[in-house]
This record gives C-alpha cells, sequence and structure tokens, in this order.
C-alpha cells in the first residue's frame, strides 16, 4: 500500500457556521473513516490547525496549513509552511511535520513546531 495524502481546500471537521464552508463534511469524514488515509492536509481559513478524524482503531491526522505569505504581524497568524518527512512501510509508517516560518515579533524564517503525525 500506499501512504495516502488526501487534499481538500475547505477544513473536514471543526464548528463550521458559513454557507461557504464544506456542505459535506460529514460525508467526507465518513469516507476516510472507512476507506482511510494516513494524511489529510486542507487550507481555505489561512491558519495552523491539527485535529484527526478516526479510522479503525487509530485517528488520521488533519492538518489545516497556514497563509504562506502572511507577515509576521498578520492578524490571522504570521506565515508558514509545513515540510513533511514520510518514511516506512505499510502497517508502520511514520511522518513527521516542520512548520517553518514566522512568528509574531520575528520576521525571521525558522522552525516553529515539531510534530510525530503518524
Amino acid at each position: 500500500g500506499l501512504f495516502r495524502v488526501v487534499l481538500i481546500h475547505h477544513p473536514p471537521i471543526g464548528e463550521r457556521h458559513s454557507h461557504r464552508d464544506l456542505r459535506d463534511a460529514a460525508a467526507f469524514r465518513a469516507v476516510i473513516s472507512e476507506a482511510g488515509a494516513e494524511l489529510v492536509l486542507h487550507g481555505h481559513d489561512h491558519r495552523a490547525s491539527l485535529g484527526s478524524i478516526p479510522y479503525g482503531t487509530g485517528q488520521v491526522p488533519v492538518v489545516g496549513v497556514p497563509s504562506a505569505s502572511a507577515g509576521p504581524e498578520d492578524s490571522r497568524g504570521a506565515g508558514r509552511y509545513n515540510l513533511y518527512r514520510i518514511s516506512g512501510s505499510p502497517g508502520a509508517w511514520e511522518c513527521h511535520m516542520e512548520s517553518r516560518g514566522y512568528e509574531a515579533g520575528d520576521d525571521t524564517v525558522r522552525q516553529r513546531e515539531l510534530h510525530r503525525l503518524v
């Protein structure tokens, strides 16, 4: 098997109330819960977030990707981007996410967070 990454624009998890949001978020989560994936990436909010969708005995990580072009003092959060390092094999995957970018008061792009997702 392959390391399956699902890319979607709107966030599939979290409380949403706008008509501009993902209308079939529950159906999307049901598909992921049934068919699985190793990672779900989304944008739309331009904010970093980390959540999950249940799958089998584990969880599929859901990562919200922040804006890469925002400055360090942007009201929605400083600009960042993520690097994903994937290794292993089916049933024993590992995925580490390094978040790099600005931080309020610091206009130097550098590592800001490190997470083991899988």
